[in-house]
């Protein structure tokens, strides 16, 4: 019976064994940046996503209900400027006057009338 528990034992040894060299064989690719991940440089780089927002009709935030008028669209402090000058500008082609108001309470330029 000892023979049997040996062999088991050795054939067990050696398949750890031989995962092991497989693993050494085939290293792990480097790691890369996802090229989605880049930050855009420029507003025409997040006009197409501007656009879409524009037209959406539904979920949380559906700009795309307005048609033609004003809109007023609140934004928090920290907003970044290039993505709301291209929101500005997709509301712009559909005919849509974008006023914006900063979430600090600062609503001085909504009380002047063009």
């Amino acid at each position: 019976m000892k023979p049997w528990i040996v062999l088991l034992a050795l054939l067990a040894g050696l398949t750890n064994s031989g995962y092991s060299l497989a693993a050494e064989k085939s290293p792990y690719p480097p790691p890369r940046f996802a090229s989605h991940l880049k930050l855009p440089k420029s507003i025409d780089e997040v006009l197409p996503f501007a656009r879409a927002a524009v037209r959406q009709t539904g979920g949380r935030t559906p700009f795309g209900l307005v048609e033609k008028g004003t809109v007023l669209i609140v934004t928090d402090s920290i907003a970044e400027d290039m993505v709301m000058q291209a929101i500005k500008r997709a509301h712009e082609e559909r005919a849509v006057k974008p006023r914006s108001c900063p979430s600090n309470g600062d609503s001085r330029e909504l009380l002047v009338d063009d």
